[in-house]
């Protein structure tokens, strides 16, 4: 939008340049002319103003896709983590559970030990 509104302007310049009394006059060709060379000129500047936008823009989304792949493989390892993290607390609560049933299995031998002997 910018650049519609920057291109009317320097339309307007251009046609600005050529006074109306100069219509239909000797020389009112070269003043035309003159126009015509200076909304070239200007249209050559926005289209390398555009390019290097476009170029920027073509930056900004590779940039913008990394970043994007480090946060995915960022997540991933998040999950990877959080699954290790629920196998070791399984594993931890076997153990405790494996070590309860010992020490019943041991008081009931102390028990056995200390009314049969």
């Amino acid at each position: 939008m910018l650049i519609l509104l920057q291109l009317q302007q320097a339309a307007a310049k251009a046609a600005g340049a050529q006074p109306p009394e100069a219509i239909g006059t000797p020389g009112a060709g070269n003043n035309g002319a003159g126009a015509a060379e200076k909304l070239q000129m200007e249209l050559d500047r926005m289209q390398v103003e555009l390019e290097t936008q476009r170029q920027e823009n073509i930056r900004l989304t590779q940039e913008v896709q990394q970043h994007m792949k480090a946060l995915e493989q960022a997540q991933n390892e998040i999950r990877n983590f959080d699954e290790e993290r629920k196998r070791f607390q399984q594993q931890l609560e076997n153990l405790v559970q494996e070590i309860e049933k010992r020490e019943v299995n041991a008081i009931y031998i102390y028990i056995y030990i200390y009314i049969y002997i």
